[in-house]
């Protein structure tokens, strides 16, 4: 599969789903590939995506993949279902009743490729969260979280340890 197109249909996805609620946001809208190997297909549970080549989360849940590292969480929270109804049991326990957590598309397939909207206000403080997959296997496009808002939570780091952006001078 073309991943050029792939990420030309996931950008055009998101273009079309954002817009500015404030004249000073910037929305940056990119793919996403994995920091750890460079790897992007993901599994998706709840509003995290796990990379296919590592394991490794992305960051989407807690503001690791804001290139500051801003802590953050979505609101609203809340796991998403899979786009079929119910969701596929899973795969680990055939027998069970109850839904898996990762997220597949409607044809059962569990990996995506990704793409971020990402809007922020000056001096770079993340706002709002959008995320688009489309199924590796068979195609299908979806938003997953659409504009989500991102509240900023305290660092988890012990004082002093956590080292954050500078921000700028005000302008004259």
């Amino acid at each position: 599969m073309d991943d050029t197109a792939t990420d030309d249909e996931l950008l055009a996805l998101l273009r079309a789903t954002i817009t500015a609620r404030h004249p000073d946001e910037r929305t940056a809208i990119t793919p996403l590939v994995c920091p750890a190997c460079d790897w992007n297909r993901f599994e998706v549970v709840a509003d995290e995506c796990f990379c296919e080549g590592c394991c490794l989360p992305l960051g989407i849940e807690d503001g690791g993949v804001h290139p500051n590292g801003y802590p953050w969480r979505l609101s609203p929270a809340h796991p998403h279902p899979s786009p079929t109804s119910p969701a596929h049991p899973s795969s680990a326990h055939p027998s069970s009743s109850q839904p898996s957590p990762v997220l597949t598309c409607p044809d059962g397939h569990d990996l995506f490729e990704a793409a971020l909207a990402l809007t922020t206000t000056p001096p770079d403080e993340p706002r709002r969260l959008s995320l688009a997959l489309r199924c590796a296997d068979d195609g299908t496009v979806l938003l997953h979280i659409d504009n989500a808002t991102i509240t900023p939570r305290p660092c988890p780091c012990p004082p002093g340890t956590h080292v954050q952006a500078p921000t700028p001078a005000p302008r004259p």
